[in-house]
């Protein structure tokens, strides 16, 4: 049922007064009979004709608000409008004030300097944050009641062997970290000094553990080379029970910490441990042993880079390469002593295998018609000693090349102008034997 009557619709529109003049298509503006335009004045004629739109669209070229007769809203208020806003607006965007002015760290009160004198204290201090309960039958936390009074040591160093030496957790131990840059903080805001450098804790820290790495590292190469010479070697003696490598495994458990928490700065570190991996470039080298865990745990976090992660799959290319040409297979492939056995994961050798190798003098098992590459690598595989270095290496560079393919991409910035990694690919540093084959996928 229309909702008014019929008729009436037809009215309105014919009642609608018209527009005078029509503007017709886009950019194409109708004649008028008496336009100024075409009136042939003396100005007109001199000069030409100018139309000033000032004239004819007043409010584009003044404010509205002189208009007082159109009953606009006072002046003061729109502002104060528009003033609210800018202000709800930067709240919104600035980071949340928790209310609370900074907590200011007294030095004096809340921190005391480890002597001679007060070291047994600071022991006493050290074994109650490693036994300690976490809450007391008060129910205070244990970091509440140590934190009264923090030992400070006076190289950052002493910190990371004490906290060894008392076998503190590693949680507690970046506690106490924590508490010693939060002193150095307050000592640098204290200091009288005009020029300041900004205080980055974690670049310093990062720095010192790098440092106190590289010196159980060095330690640890010493007494190996010592014990080379011996022939016989006590239990307490081989370098799985010596000091240095305990405060080595220590250290790598808080860098591991600090490192997930972005305590540490995380490229400095990296750089650090590829510089470390660079220093002994002899894969048979009983360090290689050492390091191989940590660069397979920082495996994932290189191929986050395409810097690191191409020069640390050059080095391990490159001890590939080594491993590989130092070899029997390789350096005497017509040698029919060498005994190489080709065995399945479940230690029996299969039909197929038995088939096609040869028996050898010695016993073992030679490929008729193996490759002196694939040959290398399984007797490789049967030295139990180099066998989880070449696993090790092998799965870095299969790491980078399925996370970070980018890394492995063919350069050349001409000779001397950029390292050795940096040139070509650091896949050509493999046997060719194996390149060959992983491009036949």
């Amino acid at each position: 049922m229309p909702l008014q009557p019929p008729g009436i619709a037809n009215q309105l529109l014919r009642s609608h007064p018209q527009r005078q003049r029509c503007l017709g298509p886009p950019d194409v503006y109708p004649q008028d009979p008496n336009q100024k335009e075409d009136e042939l004045s003396l100005h007109h004629v001199k000069q030409g004709f100018a139309q000033t739109h000032a004239s004819l669209v007043p409010e584009e070229y003044a404010s509205l608000a002189l208009k007082t007769d159109l009953g606009l809203p006072a002046t003061q208020r729109i502002l104060s409008d528009l003033k609210g806003i800018q202000e709800k607006k930067e709240e919104a965007n600035t980071l949340p004030d928790t209310g609370r002015k900074r907590q200011i760290i007294n030095a004096r009160d809340n921190f005391w300097l480890v002597t001679g004198k007060n070291k047994a204290a600071a022991d006493n201090w050290l074994k109650e944050l490693a036994t300690g309960t976490s809450v007391d039958a008060k129910g205070r936390s244990i970091f509440t009641i140590l934190a009264r009074r923090v030992p400070i040591f006076n190289k950052k160093e002493e910190v990371l062997m004490s906290l060894c030496e008392h076998n503190v957790p590693v949680t507690r131990g970046v506690w106490l970290i924590k508490m010693t840059a939060a002193y150095a903080l307050a000592m640098s805001e204290t200091s009288k000094t005009k020029k300041r450098q900004a205080f980055d804790p974690a670049m310093e820290w990062t720095h010192t553990f790098v440092k106190f790495l590289k010196e159980q590292l060095s330690e640890l190469a010493k007494l190996i080379s010592n014990q080379a010479s011996n022939s016989m070697m006590m239990e307490d003696t081989k370098p799985e029970n010596s000091q240095p490598y305990k405060l080595w495994q220590y250290c790598l458990d808080v860098c591991e910490y600090m490192y997930n928490e972005g305590l540490l700065d995380r490229q400095e570190f990296l750089q650090s441990i590829l510089e470390m991996f660079e220093k002994y470039r002899d894969p048979n080298d009983p360090i290689i042993r050492i390091l191989m865990p940590v660069i397979l745990q920082y495996t994932k976090e290189f191929t986050n880079s395409e810097v690191l992660s191409r020069k640390l799959a050059y080095q391990c290319a490159k001890r590939i390469a080594i491993l590989v040409n130092e070899t029997d297979a390789i350096c005497h492939p017509h040698n029919n002593h060498t005994s190489i056995v080709a065995t399945n994961p479940a230690g029996q050798q299969s039909e197929n295998q038995l088939s096609n190798n040869q028996v050898s003098q010695t016993g073992g098992m030679v490929g008729s018609n193996m490759h002196p590459v694939m040959a290398a690598f399984l007797e490789i595989m049967n030295d139990a000693y180099l066998r989880f270095i070449i696993f090790g290496l092998s799965a870095v560079v299969q790491t980078i090349t399925t996370d970070c393919p980018s890394a492995l991409v063919w350069h050349y910035f001409g000779e001397g102008k950029s390292p050795t990694s940096l040139l070509g690919s650091p896949l050509d540093y493999l046997p060719r034997f194996v390149i060959t084959y992983l491009s036949s996928f």
